[in-house]
């Protein structure tokens, strides 16, 4: 999307009082409100077992970790967190992950090769080098990791060290991701994140020095306190940083889920229209800057492989963003962390308590999942291609679903006509187009398809879409 006149605030000002609606956020379909805690161990290790059964060596795997210890919390936050200074709590976690690991990898095919490996948090640079060093041998010690494998952390600039950038260069990492959010002080201290510019340029450097420059930034617009002024101020210092991706998510006010955002209380936080005009700046500066527009809310440079992957119609929306290989099994590891492997999802429990207890009895420490239904896939592939392509070819999409797409989303059609009207989305009987203007608004389109929502209270469990 290049800037034009029709994205113009003043233009898109009415759509944003007809559309900004509670909705989820498709990270994954069906969404998280529908896992159920009768999907457990048994059935997670089922699917496991149907998965190793279906899968040859050449299809690849993903993997993720989730280290959920953090020093202080920011308040914004809606991750599974440990809020500790305690550092002895990190051994007795780390020596259940690694008993998880060889559970998991027993259940998998260990020669498809690893293309994805991500650590997230949580703050996984709480843990020390050494401690992740471990793990990382752990990992390598049960799997094959092909050469090319994207290799992936989340940092904390305010606790990384130069050890840490040392060992995970050392260790194969070759692209991080630094939370920024804003960098306005009365911003930073509502949200409880002190992160100066310099100790987020100090880590950067030195990424940079050690031939790593694979970095993402994220930001977050809709935070207390922000203004669209001052959040152009964080904007051009992120611009000078020259990432080579850059994130910007919609803070999701969801305190019913986030007991930490009750102490906003009555502060001023944009919402609606005010709220989007951050986002809507945001995205022209980094458009005038030569970044190309990701998905809805993710940016990269010209020549990052995500581009590639939009080109190609090959991106892919899971629980980390938009990433590039679509397709991939995800096998995930820690406290919270989701695992997905096309026919199923699976997510651990919460607490450590419960982890521990479920790996003393040798078994994943499955909380709750969904077994998808094949109308399930068919959905999930749709809003897939609509998130990531903004486009749908019919055709195509009929034959391998063994489908006829008017008669079977009939209904659809019906719930998205406001949008055709309003020229957000183009039907016909060969594709679906969302237009420029419309991408603003894909998860509005999404809902249409969303088997589950007219069934789901949305206000009080999901964020709003814009």
């Amino acid at each position: 999307m290049s800037s034009s006149p029709e994205l113009n605030f003043a233009t898109l000002e009415p759509l944003l009082q007809k559309l900004d609606t509670a909705g989820p956020r498709y990270t994954s379909y069906p969404t998280a409100p529908k896992f159920t805690e009768s999907f457990g161990w048994p059935q997670w290790q089922a699917s496991l077992e149907a998965n190793r059964a279906s899968r040859t060596v050449g299809d690849p795997i993903s993997l993720y970790t989730h280290i959920p210890f953090c020093v202080t919390r920011c308040h914004f936050c809606g991750c599974n967190t440990i809020i500790t200074e305690n550092k002895g709590l990190v051994s007795p976690y780390l020596e259940a992950l690694h008993r998880e690991i060889d559970r998991m990898a027993q259940l998998v095919d260990t020669s498809r090769s690893v293309v994805q490996f991500h650590v997230g948090g949580g703050t996984p640079n709480y843990l020390t080098p050494v401690q992740l060093q471990q793990m990382m041998d752990w990992y390598r010690g049960h799997y094959t990791f092909a050469p090319e494998a994207e290799i992936a952390i989340e940092l904390d600039p305010r606790t990384v060290t130069e050890e840490h950038l040392q060992m995970l260069d050392s260790a194969g990492f070759n692209r991080y991701s630094l939370g920024v959010q804003d960098f306005n002080p009365e911003v930073q201290a509502v949200i409880n994140r002190h992160q100066s510019i310099e100790q987020t340029v100090f880590t950067i450097t030195r990424l940079r020095e050690l031939g790593r420059d694979a970095i993402n930034l994220d930001l977050i617009y809709g935070l207390p306190e922000q203004t669209l002024e001052s959040f152009k101020e964080t904007l051009e210092v992120v611009l000078e940083l020259r990432p080579s991706r850059l994130a910007l998510y919609s803070y999701a006010h969801v305190p019913w889920k986030s007991p930490a955002q009750r102490r906003f209380g009555e502060l001023p936080r944009l919402e609606g229209p005010a709220k989007f005009e951050l986002f809507l700046h945001a995205w022209e500066r980094f458009i005038e800057e030569g970044y190309v527009a990701i998905g809805f809310d993710h940016f990269a440079r010209p020549d990052d492989e995500l581009v590639a992957a939009q080109r190609d119609r090959s991106l892919h929306r899971n629980f980390m963003g938009y990433t590039t290989r679509r397709g991939t099994d995800v096998f995930a590891h820690g406290v919270s962390a989701i695992s997905d492997i096309g026919s199923a999802y699976a997510q651990n429990v919460k607490k450590l308590p419960d982890y521990y207890s479920a790996i003393e009895r040798d078994a994943l420490p499955v909380h709750r999942g969904i077994r998808l239904t094949d109308e399930d896939r068919l959905r999930r592939e749709l809003i897939l291609d609509l998130t990531c392509n903004f486009a749908l070819d019919i055709p195509a999409f009929e034959s391998a679903w063994e489908i006829d797409f008017a008669e079977h989303f009939a209904p659809e059609v019906v719930l998205m006509q406001p949008l055709i009207d309003e020229g957000l989305v183009h039907i016909d009987t060969r594709e679906i187009v969302i237009s420029p203007v419309g991408r603003f608004f894909v998860r509005n389109v999404c809902m249409a398809f969303d088997e589950y929502l007219p069934r789901q209270t949305r206000e009080g469990q999901f964020s709003r879409t814009l």
